[in-house]
C-alpha cells in the first residue's frame, strides 16, 4: 500500500489510502492523482509532437503578484525564470561556497557548545536557523536588477518565495537523512568512512570532493526519495489530453505525487527502507523519485539546494559522532502534513571528534 497525500486537508503520511497497485484515483469528483512515472511525463514535461500544454490549477490564483513558483502564465513563467535562471546555474553555485561554508563552520561551532549535552538538541530549529541565512546572503537578486525587468514589486514577491523555499527544502532535506542516518547506523557508519578517510581536514569539504563522494549522495538521493521537502501534489488542469493512456476530459484536474511513486513497490525494491546503495547499483526506477519536480518547471534552486546538502552534510559527519536522544527514533510517526511538513521535534546528540 503507498499513502497518497492530498493537497488541501491534512494528512497523517503513515495513513495508507490507495493501493499502490492503481494507476490513477479520483480522489474528487473532478480530480485525479496518477500513481506513475509516465503520467509524470506528461502532465509536466515540456510540450512535445504539438501535446496541448497542462497549466497551473485554480489553487496556484493569488490576489498579490504571482511569483515563479506560483504565476499561471506560461509567458510570464517563462520570462520570470529566464531572469533568475542565470543566478541557480551550475556555475553561480559553485561561486557560494565561500558563504555556505562560513555558515557551515558557524553551525559546527554552536553544535560543539549546545549539542554534545544528555538531551542533545532539537535538530530542525538548528537548521532552520541555517539556511534562511545561507538565502539572504547569496546576492540571488543581483542577476534580477541587473537585468532591469523586474519591478520593484516583483523582487519583493520573489523573494519571499526563494527565502521560503529555499531554506525549507535544505531544512527538511538535512532534517530526512539526519533522522534516516540515525535510524540505520550502518549507513551512518557507512558514510563516516567514505567522508572521513577521503579527507584530511575540513577544508578538503569543497563542491569537488563532496561530487565524488558517491555513498554522500546516494545518502542525499534516498533522503529526499522517503522525505521530499515537498510531499504534496502540483495540481494542473487538463485541456482534454492522453495521460499515460488514460483520456482525461477538458477541465478536469490532475497531478502525479512523488511521495506515492517514491514509496511503490512496483518501482522500487522495499521501498519504505532507506537504502542508500540502490542509487549506486540497483533495478529500481528512479525517475519515480522527483523530489525536486520535473522539467520546465522543476525547482530551478536544485544545484544550490544540493551543493548546500553535501558541504553541510559532509562537514557534520567529519566532525561529529551522532546519536538520537528521547525516542528520536520513531520522530517519523508524528510527522503531519498541511502541504508542507509539519516536524515533530527530532533530538540528536553531536559528540565532537577530538582533533577535529
Amino acid at each position: 500500500m503507498s499513502t497518497s497525500i492530498h493537497w488541501r486537508s491534512f494528512q497523517a503520511p503513515n495513513e495508507q489510502q490507495c493501493p499502490s497497485s492503481g494507476n490513477v484515483v479520483r480522489i474528487a469528483p473532478n480530480d485525479l492523482s496518477f500513481n506513475t512515472p509516465e503520467a509524470a511525463r506528461d502532465i509536466y514535461y515540456h510540450v512535445i509532437n504539438g501535446r496541448p500544454k497542462l497549466l497551473k490549477s485554480e489553487d496556484y490564483k493569488r490576489t498579490e503578484l504571482a511569483s515563479m513558483a506560483t504565476v499561471r502564465d506560461v509567458a510570464d513563467h517563462r520570462r520570470q525564470r529566464s531572469s533568475i535562471s542565470k543566478a541557480f546555474s551550475t556555475v553561480a553555485a559553485r561561486e557560494k561556497q565561500g558563504i555556505i561554508d562560513t555558515y557551515a563552520e558557524k553551525l559546527v561551532h554552536y553544535l560543539q557548545e549546545h549539542g554534545c549535552g544528555s538531551d542533545g538538541l532539537d535538530v530542525i530549529p538548528v537548521y532552520t536557523w541555517l539556511t534562511p541565512r545561507l538565502e539572504a546572503e547569496m546576492d540571488l537578486f543581483d542577476y534580477l536588477i541587473a537585468d532591469g525587468v523586474a519591478t520593484r514589486e516583483e523582487l519583493i514577491s520573489q523573494s519571499m518565495i526563494f527565502l521560503a523555499a529555499g531554506s525549507g527544502t535544505v531544512q527538511s532535506a538535512l532534517t530526512g537523512a539526519t533522522f534516516y542516518l540515525l535510524k540505520n547506523p550502518q549507513a551512518l557508519e557507512k558514510l563516516q568512512e567514505e567522508v572521513r578517510d577521503a579527507l584530511e581536514s575540513v577544508d578538503e569539504i569543497t563542491d569537488q570532493s563532496t561530487s565524488c563522494m558517491p555513498y554522500l549522495n546516494a545518502v542525499i538521493q534516498e533522503g529526499l526519495r522517503l522525505f521530499p521537502p515537498l510531499p504534496s501534489r502540483l495540481p494542473r488542469v487538463s485541456p482534454g489530453a492522453i495521460i499515460d493512456g488514460h483520456y482525461v476530459p477538458k477541465g478536469a484536474v490532475v497531478s502525479a505525487t512523488t511521495y506515492d511513486m517514491s514509496r511503490d513497490s512496483r518501482y522500487w525494491y522495499q521501498p519504505d527502507e532507506f537504502w542508500p546503495e540502490r542509487w549506486i547499483s540497483s533495478n529500481d526506477r528512479r525517475e519515480a523519485s522527483k523530489p525536486f519536480s520535473t522539467r520546465p518547471r522543476a525547482c530551478i534552486g536544485v544545484n544550490l539546494a544540493l551543493l548546500e546538502m553535501r558541504l553541510v552534510l559532509a562537514r557534520l559527519v567529519y566532525t561529529f559522532n551522532m546519536e538520537s536522544v528521547s525516542r528520536s527514533e520513531k520522530w517519523d510517526e508524528g510527522l503531519k502534513v498541511y502541504f508542507l511538513w509539519k516536524k515533530p521535534p527530532l533530538r540528536v546528540r553531536f559528540t565532537p571528534i577530538v582533533g577535529r
